[in-house]
Order: C-alpha cells, then sequence, then structure tokens
C-alpha cells in the first residue's frame, strides 16, 4: 500500500496515485531509477536503488552494452534490468535532463517518462513506480517537473493499469498533488488530512507457466510474482540478457482478473537524480519489436513518436 499520505486519480481505467516515502521499498513489476549514462549508480534515487538492490543490479547493469564511451541509457531513454534485492521484479533505468530551461528540458524529461513507459507497455508489465525525474542535483524545478511527468504518464500509460508517484520529502510531495489536482481527476477527496486505501482482498497466488504458485503483492492491478534470484535466469534483460525467465514472472489472466477487483498498491518513495554525464551515444538494447532503443525515446506503441532532442 501507499503511505497514508496519498492521493489517488483516475486516468482512464487505470489509477496514478502520489505517494510520499521510500522507493527502495516499493512491491510490484518494476520501478523507475533515475540514473545516468553509466548505468552504474550515482547520488541520490539512483544510489539509494543501488545500494538497497545490492551488487546484483550493478551487475546486471554491466551487462547492458555501451552504445558510446561509457554511455550505456542516453538522456530520453530507458533500459530494463532485474532488480537484485529489491521487492519490484524489474529496474526500469532513464536519463532525465540536466535542466538548463523549459523550452530545452521539457522535451527530454518528457522523452524519458514515455520511454519507461514504452518500456513497461513492451514487456506486458501492470504497474509501474516513479521517482521524480531530474528534481535532484540536475537542478529540476520540481512544480515544472511534476507538469511534464504527469501529463507524460496520462499520455503514455498504455495497458500500464497502475502507476505510483512515490516521492520524498513532503515537500516534493505537496507540489506534485498540487500540479495533479489541475490536471487529474482525484477519486480521493483533497485536502490535508491523510487519504485511507481502498478496501483490500485478500490475494490469490498466481501460478505460472511451469504450475509454481507466487504470493501476490497488494497492488491495485496486479498480482505480481515475488523477483526471482534463481541463477537460470539472466540479470540482464537488455543488453544481451535472456527473457527466458519473463515467463516465471507474468501473472496468469485469471489473477490479473483478481487484482482488478481491489486489492491495493504496496509502496513507498524516495526522490532526487543521481550525478550523471551529458547526453551522447547511439541506441543498442532490445526494444518495441525488435527495433534500436531509441524506440523508447518517443510515444508508447501504436503512437507517433517523440524525436528524440540532444
Amino acid at each position: 500500500m501507499p503511505s497514508a499520505n496519498a492521493r489517488w486519480y483516475k486516468v482512464g481505467d487505470a489509477l496514478l496515485v502520489l505517494s510520499q516515502g521510500d522507493i527502495t521499498q516499493w512491491s510490484g513489476d518494476a520501478l523507475v531509477n533515475a540514473a545516468n549514462e553509466r548505468m552504474l549508480g550515482g547520488g541520490g534515487v539512483d544510489g539509494a536503488i543501488h545500494r538497497a538492490a545490492g551488487p546484483r543490479l550493478r551487475a546486471a547493469c554491466e551487462q547492458v552494452p555501451e552504445v558510446a564511451p561509457d554511455v550505456r541509457c542516453p538522456t530520453g531513454e530507458a533500459r530494463i534490468t532485474s532488480a537484485g534485492r529489491l521487492q519490484a521484479k524489474f529496474v526500469i533505468h532513464t536519463v532525465g535532463p540536466v535542466y538548463k530551461n523549459a523550452e530545452e528540458s521539457a522535451p527530454l524529461l518528457r522523452q524519458a517518462y514515455l520511454s519507461c513507459l514504452a518500456l513497461a507497455n513492451k514487456q506486458r508489465l501492470e504497474n509501474l513506480a516513479f521517482p521524480a525525474i531530474s528534481t535532484g542535483v540536475y537542478g529540476y524545478p520540481p512544480a515544472e517537473a511534476a507538469e511534464v511527468a504527469l501529463t507524460a504518464v496520462k499520455d503514455g500509460m498504455g495497458t500500464l493499469s497502475y502507476v505510483e508517484f512515490v516521492l520524498f520529502p513532503e515537500a516534493m510531495f505537496t507540489t506534485f498533488v498540487g500540479v495533479a489536482d489541475t490536471l487529474l481527476e482525484a477519486i480521493k477527496p483533497a485536502g490535508g488530512a491523510a487519504v485511507s486505501e481502498p478496501q483490500q482482498q485478500e490475494p490469490t497466488p498466481a501460478v505460472d507457466s511451469q504450475g509454481r504458485k507466487h504470493s501476490a503483492s497488494l497492488h491495485y492491478s496486479s498480482q505480481a510474482a515475488q523477483p526471482t534470484e534463481s541463477g537460470s535466469q539472466s540479470d540482464s534483460v537488455c543488453g544481451g540478457g535472456s527473457k527466458a525467465g519473463h515467463a516465471e514472472l507474468e501473472v496468469t489472466s485469471a489473477a490479473a482478473a483478481a487484482a482488478a477487483r481491489g486489492p491495493t498498491p504496496s509502496a513507498t518513495g524516495n526522490t532526487g537524480n543521481p550525478s550523471g554525464t551529458t547526453p551522447s551515444g547511439q541506441p543498442g538494447c532490445p526494444s518495441l519489436g525488435g527495433a534500436p532503443a531509441s524506440t523508447f525515446s518517443g510515444e508508447p506503441v501504436g503512437s507517433t513518436a517523440v524525436p528524440k532532442h540532444t
């Protein structure tokens, strides 16, 4: 579940939740890491995620091929890896812009969010958690960043049924709520009081393709299987890693239907942004329809791509 300090919004048939807390404790399909272009850890939320995930996350990141010297993920793009010790199944790494001005930086920040959403939809994930990308050392003004982030998620949700922004500190959460209340349809009362969560139902264990049961997380839209550290599954999904492990991590349609009836999210979050390099490099990671990873620097499947800005 999100923290008591949370706001709930409706986006089509999906839910968007703003919560305050520690994103490294979030449980679900995938959480987004505000990475740098090297993808080997940094400051802010990047460092926190790497510390919580342990060395297996760095090892997975090292398997992602460089597309230029010291560049695994150019600014505005996204890469996916396993999640190490985190409660999420995957980590989607993206690189936001270093803020210069709204005209130059907003398209790149939007591109980063849309790349994550497109990659999550490509992997058939049901839920996703974001930090406030670029609002730490990259200097993006929080209110401007919130408008770009929320608009991008609203436009690029695709088949995701639940997206959560896990924000830290309280001032960031308050800023995002103020912007969201002007852009989205709230489904919980506004105001300073803590917001209660929808009533939970007892989760039903999901059964994978090999007949094994997985405990479901209490996430609104997904009976997510617990992350596996099995040696038979490659740590890196992108950049030469095997996707064979995906079948065990996918949830049956029956479990997904049970989830749609009402289990609530389980998550908290952290915000900030790591140190990084300047935008450069060419795509080089598996992506939509077999195209290069630059596909994830635009709109989700079926939409017109957003031109990549350098």
